[in-house]
């Protein structure tokens, strides 16, 4: 809708939690976030990539993070300076082994 100017957020789920939470975005009055970030464990993140892969598509970036790595802190700080700039829509250029860029829906 017209409210997408303010209120800037970013959603932050893990595994369990994010199809939930999918789905009440994908509702028509919902109000999206600037991202979607998933917390996942190595253990998840072939799973998530492989839904991820079939997802409908988003007005919003889904980035994944994986926890265990050490970096992951400042790698969150990093994608949510990043998204907090919507006016470069860039793709993101972090230095996130785990993640390379968001995954952008394939047109």
């Amino acid at each position: 809708g017209s409210g997408n100017q303010c209120g800037f957020y970013v959603l932050l789920s893990d595994w369990r939690q994010l199809k939930p939470c999918m789905d009440i975005l994908a509702e028509e009055e919902a109000k999206q976030p600037a991202a979607v970030i998933l917390l996942c464990e190595q253990k998840g993140f072939a799973k998530a990539q492989l839904w991820n892969e079939s997802r409908p598509s988003t007005s919003f970036p889904l980035y994944f993070l994986q926890i265990q790595e050490d970096r992951w802190v400042a790698e969150l700080e990093q994608i949510i300076s990043h998204v907090k700039q919507p006016l470069l829509q860039a793709p993101w250029t972090g230095s996130m082994a785990m993640v390379g860029t968001p995954f952008y829906d394939a047109v």
